[in-house]
């Protein structure tokens, strides 16, 4: 509420670096277009002091309709149609307070939004006899046999193919000047000065996003195939990867638009969603990841003092994600 960030040492130790490398500050929701070599504060959803978002815009707006019903503790079965005209769902509690049984659409006009997440909507539209024909007869299979829609009604189409994830890599540097704040202690013992003033006037470090993100910056590389893939970096004054916390940082590196790896999921006989190809893994997406990892090395290591913790300064951004694909792939056998 008063306008002030706080314990600022992790943007102004990465800015140092980025901006003796070239890169551009930015007022991020100013120029979205301008996403090269720029760098910029991030922006939070906030309003008075609090933390807000879709639970205190849209949300709050909509409840205010009339026609608007909330139903908690509810989860969709599937939907059931004649064609491609959905007719009803079914639904069941999840806990105290939820609905069960069916629930009819308007006729002629009822209409059915799903938005249930990478994982949630594919299943639903599985379980509602929508999907390629392999995924619909393991539904068939299932608990779910006897409320399946007939073979006959099944509508094949290519859903949980083409799925998509923004390739994450983390790296970690370390500088005296970076100090870290105790967030989570926040919970039970927080510091009595910075709750006042959180719980009186809106003010202090406790009003911003836990671990002091930023700076957020973002670069475009042109791979080996020559398809420009954007990154993003996110980083907070915190460790990771087995280093602790205190002087380090995190800067996590996102691979977004250009990127061509894709992977698929698919569901279980016991209705379990799973990624059964990864969207990882083409060669020249992680070609250029690790372009990005030099590119910011070199950038940062300008910075007197700051060392680079993952990867080693003489460790190139191409040797390191083999490292990461190693105990990556390893969890994954494990798990």
């Amino acid at each position: 509420m008063d306008g002030v960030r706080y314990v600022q040492s992790g943007f102004d130790t990465v800015r140092q670096g980025l901006a003796n490398a070239g890169w551009k500050s930015v007022t991020a929701n100013d120029s979205p277009d301008q996403k090269n070599r720029t760098y910029a504060h991030t922006a939070y959803m906030y309003s008075n002091g609090e933390r807000g978002g879709p639970m205190a815009t849209y949300l709050l707006s909509a409840s205010k309709r009339k026609n608007f019903h909330m139903w908690l503790n509810t989860s969709v079965e599937r939907v059931n149609r004649v064609g491609g005209h959905a007719t009803s769902l079914d639904v069941l509690p999840t806990n105290n307070g939820g609905y069960a049984g069916t629930l009819n659409l308007t006729a002629l006009t009822g209409r059915v939004i799903i938005a249930a997440g990478a994982f949630g909507t594919p299943k639903l539209l599985f379980r509602s006899g929508i999907g390629p024909t392999d995924q619909l007869q393991i539904v068939n299979t299932s608990t779910d046999a006897p409320f399946m829609a007939k073979s006959q009604a099944w509508i094949n189409l290519p859903v949980g193919y083409n799925l998509d994830d923004h390739l994450n890599t983390d790296t970690v540097i370390s500088h005296p000047n970076v100090s870290y704040y105790d967030w989570p202690a926040a919970w039970n013992t927080p510091n009595t000065t910075d709750a006042q003033n959180y719980l009186t006037k809106r003010i202090g470090p406790l009003t911003q996003a836990a671990p002091n993100i930023g700076p957020m910056m973002w670069e475009e590389i042109k791979g080996p195939d020559g398809i420009v893939r954007q990154m993003q970096w996110t980083s907070r004054v915190e460790g990771s990867g087995g280093q602790p916390n205190g002087n380090t940082m995190t800067l996590s590196l996102y691979l977004g638009r250009g990127q061509l790896s894709r992977g698929r999921t698919t569901i279980g006989k016991g209705l379990n969603m799973v990624v059964s190809t990864l969207p990882y893994g083409d060669t020249n997406d992680l070609a250029s990841v690790a372009m990005a990892i030099d590119n910011m090395k070199a950038a940062l290591l300008t910075v007197k003092n700051l060392t680079y913790l993952l990867p080693p300064a003489n460790m190139s951004g191409a040797d390191y994600l083999k490292t990461v694909r190693f105990l990556f792939l390893f969890c994954r056998i494990q798990s």
